[in-house]
């Protein structure tokens, strides 16, 4: 039998890529890699490794995006038609659920917070803390978030959790206290047995104070005795999704890197502050504008790049501190030095050491500070 070209009538490009693989694979349950950027599917598993596979996926190298699939021998005579429904009706996304998730903060959430209609921050029940309360010094809450249902049940968990990690990343980079899930050995998501509305907050407690943008920023978040928000936090949100699915992908990873770097802190200063860079770096590189050597087919151009993301998204921060944030960034990638908190000796006050604290907490500051400043601005892209 000829292979038959399935891409289009399932969807590749219209659906999520990662949903329809999780429709196949529930419809052929046994798959080989064959080969680095291609995945063979079968029906039995007694045909696994044979030339009798009913379906094979391919990935772009590049990108490692599924972009073709083609029915092989053992592919059900007929059946295109009954796998092209069924992707239909999985991953439409016509309703929506709750779906829940704890997360730790460095301070408490005493207070509830609605926003809009993208998720609710809620404080724990005092016998919901008491399950959580082996984490020292951690602070857990919970998030309910609103996601797109689906009857399949693989699917539906991966929506939720798509969506769980999307917001605690961007909650990661516009609330000033670090927070976490980390600390979680078990499986952090669960989806709530009602559909479309939110949870009551418990009575009698106030909804969580907004700061001017400029003060909540300027600050640590030690001198509150809770989570707060910056005036700006629904803004921020609203931002986001305005965005298209490409920035927003880029958006997010360059969040994962800061929220990494807040992970890793207290166990190499040096790893959170390289940390932070990459976060400017995914906002700033653009490979289709880096020139290359003809001699070594070498790259350059994106240490300019990021000084440039910085001049425009930090104006008025002197150029002199944008290069020695760099600089540093320079010295340890390339192992010429580590931070002196990372050598494993006592550290006494020193001018050396009081200026790599310092250093340190600037970057921090100004890495949020620009990805903070270059959402800000997409609205103003859009408009001209």
């Amino acid at each position: 039998m000829n292979p038959i070209d399935l891409t289009n009538m399932l969807g590749i490009g219209l659906h999520n890529e990662d949903e329809i693989l999780i429709v196949l694979q529930e419809a052929f349950p046994f798959t080989v890699q064959s080969d680095t950027y291609e995945l063979k599917m079968y029906c039995h598993e007694s045909h696994r490794g044979t030339d009798s596979y009913a379906l094979i996926c391919k990935f772009r190298k590049a990108r490692r995006n599924l972009y073709s699939i083609e029915t092989g021998p053992g592919f059900p005579k007929g059946y295109q038609k009954e796998i092209k429904k069924t992707i239909e009706r999985d991953l439409k996304k016509d309703t929506k659920h709750i779906g829940n998730m704890i997360i730790f903060s460095r301070i408490p959430v005493k207070n509830p917070y609605l926003c809009r209609d993208y998720f609710q921050i809620l404080p724990l029940s005092d016998e919901e803390k008491k399950l959580h309360e082996h984490f020292m010094y951690f602070h857990p809450f919970r998030v309910q978030f609103k996601f797109y249902n689906s009857p399949n049940t693989s699917v539906r968990m991966s929506r939720c959790i798509k969506k769980g990690n999307e917001i605690e990343l961007l909650l990661s980079l516009f609330l000033n206290t670090p927070i976490s899930n980390q600390y979680l050995k078990k499986v952090n998501f669960y989806i709530s047995d009602v559909e479309t509305d939110w949870e009551t907050s418990p009575e009698g407690l106030e909804p969580m104070v907004k700061f001017t943008s400029k003060d909540y920023y300027s600050t640590e978040e030690y001198p509150h005795h809770s989570v707060q928000l910056p005036e700006m936090f629904n803004s921020m949100f609203n931002r986001f999704y305005l965005l298209d699915s490409k920035l927003q992908e880029r958006f997010l990873r360059a969040a994962y890197w800061f929220k990494h770097a807040g992970e890793v802190t207290n166990i190499s200063r040096s790893a959170s502050f390289l940390a932070f860079i990459s976060a400017i770096e995914t906002m700033a590189s653009d490979k289709s504008k880096l020139t290359e050597c003809k001699e070594c087919k070498n790259k350059a151009g994106a240490t300019q790049q990021v000084r440039k993301f910085l001049e425009d998204n930090l104006q008025g921060e002197p150029q002199k501190i944008i290069k020695k944030m760099y600089n540093l960034r320079s010295n340890l990638t390339h192992g010429s030095m580590i931070l002196q908190e990372d050598s494993g000796t006592f550290m006494p006050m020193t001018p050396s050491s009081n200026e790599e604290f310092y250093d340190y907490n600037l970057t921090k500051k100004l890495t949020r500070t620009s990805l903070i400043n270059w959402l800000g601005d997409q609205k103003n892209k859009n408009k001209s």
